[in-house]
């Protein structure tokens, strides 16, 4: 159960049940039902579920493969961020992410909560047959290892962030080759890690 907004319900959940590892692709999933009017959801899978779950499931990520990247795209989604997002402008409490192949934007979204925004940009690609381990993804919220671990259980090989990571995403994403760019804003940014 968590909270996020009545916005790409859908992609929420496909997204979340990807990065928990109980599904791989969009082929893994007969249905999502939405009931109550998004209060709660009816997900059908058509894989079993993990051994152990929930308890005593652990999820064993793999590394990533690197692809190449340029400073100016994540300078241009630090510019989309930096020019506003409707639900960000109108509360100052609420997070964007972006989905990106290349210099192109995919698809953006905003949520309360920085990982249902991940979720919805896992999930959309999902939907849309998207290739994730060619896309790169930028979040206006700090990445701490949830979120790192989050990017990694999905396949992004960049993940790019206006705030800070934590020392152990910082690790995680040494660990896994998951390419890390933190304070990134229209004109500077950081990299944690590369390979």
């Amino acid at each position: 159960m968590f909270s996020c907004i009545p916005e790409y319900l859908t992609e929420v959940i496909l997204g979340h049940l990807k990065t928990e590892g109980l599904i791989h692709s969009l082929e893994d999933v007969e249905s999502v039902e939405l009931r109550e009017n998004g209060q709660k959801a009816m997900v059908r899978i058509s894989v079993p579920l993990p051994s152990g779950f929930p308890d005593q499931y652990t999820k064993t990520p793999h590394p990533l493969t690197p692809i190449d990247w340029k400073p100016e795209w994540i300078f241009s989604l630090a510019d989309r961020i930096a020019e506003g997002m409707p639900l960000h402008e109108k509360t100052w409490g609420a997070h964007s992410c972006f989905l990106a192949l290349g210099e192109q934007l995919l698809f953006s979204c905003e949520d309360i909560g920085r990982h249902n925004a991940l979720d919805k940009v896992i999930g959309y690609a999902l939907r849309h047959q998207i290739d994730l381990t060619e896309c790169m993804v930028y979040s206006s919220g700090r990445i701490p290892t949830d979120m790192a671990m989050k990017a990694i259980y999905a396949g992004i090989p960049v993940l790019s962030s206006k705030a800070s990571p934590t020392t152990e995403a910082i690790e995680l994403a040494k660990a896994y080759r998951l390419t890390l760019v933190c304070a990134a804003r229209r004109d500077r940014m950081k990299v944690f890690s590369q390979v």
